[in-house]
Formats: structure tokens, C-alpha cells, sequence
């Protein structure tokens, strides 16, 4: 197989891929509150991982850095579960933690268009989808009448 088969493989999988990741997404935003939608299972995390595996030693060419890197990825990944699974079903007691709390439940109940961000806000301002949590006075007169 050429590199170029390869690399197009690659592309479609990702495409499939993201495909089931909406499909979740979705499946989330339907009913919010239920733990099955929260965490990805392992028939979806376990593809992705050793995806993700096979991509860094392809292009690290070394098992080492493909382990490193896929540690980081887990810890990421965790870590975005963590805030995640706060968001829906815990009271946070740092500013932070309930300034992505509400970061969040405003995307799943006013925005569902932005504030993609569980973590952080930043790729939302990236990809032009970051809105204030604060109300602009646009929107507190909106909301009067």
C-alpha cells in the first residue's frame, strides 16, 4: 500500500470515527443527567487509542516516545472525564471548577451551537464558538420581556 493509501485510510477513519463521536455527542445532549452517555466505552476508546498508538510511533519511529505520548493522552483524557463527570453531578467548591461547570450546563441548555470547551474555553475562542458566561445587557433586556 502506498503512503498516499495510507494517508487517505487514515483520513476516512478519522471521518467514521468522528462520526461515532457525534453520534455519542448527541446521545449525551438527549438526556445529560445518565451515566452511560458520560464515559466513552471501550468498543469507541479502545479503536481510538491504538489509533492514536500506531500515529505517534509512525511518527516518532520510537516505542518510547509513543508510550510518553500516550500517557499524556491519558491523563488528558481523565482529566477531561473528571470535569466532565463534575459538570452533571457534582456542586464544585473552586471558582474554576464552577466557572466550567457553568461554562458547560450553558452549552447543554442555552448554546448548544458553542461553548464546546469542558475543560477550558480555549479552543472555543480558537474556533470562534466561545461565548461569555455573563449576560450582556442585549440579553438581560431580551430576557425581561
Amino acid at each position: 500500500m502506498s503512503d498516499e493509501q495510507e494517508g487517505l485510510e487514515a483520513v476516512y477513519s478519522l471521518l467514521l470515527l468522528h462520526g461515532f463521536v457525534y453520534a455519542m455527542h448527541l446521545s449525551h445532549h438527549a438526556n445529560p443527567k445518565t451515566m452511560d452517555d458520560l464515559f466513552t466505552s471501550l468498543r469507541l476508546s479502545l479503536p481510538i487509542a491504538l489509533s492514536y498508538c500506531l500515529l505517534a510511533w509512525a511518527l516518532m519511529r520510537s516505542w518510547q516516545a509513543m508510550v510518553y505520548l500516550f500517557m499524556g493522552l491519558m491523563a488528558g483524557y481523565f482529566t477531561y472525564e473528571f470535569l466532565h463527570y463534575q459538570a452533571h453531578h457534582r456542586a464544585p467548591r473552586l471558582r474554576v471548577f464552577r466557572y466550567l461547570k457553568k461554562y458547560h450546563l450553558l452549552h447543554h441548555h442555552k448554546t448548544p451551537d458553542l461553548r464546546f470547551g469542558v475543560t477550558s474555553p480555549v479552543f472555543d475562542y480558537v474556533f470562534g464558538t466561545f461565548q461569555s458566561t455573563h449576560r450582556t445587557p442585549s440579553e438581560s433586556i431580551a430576557t425581561q420581556h
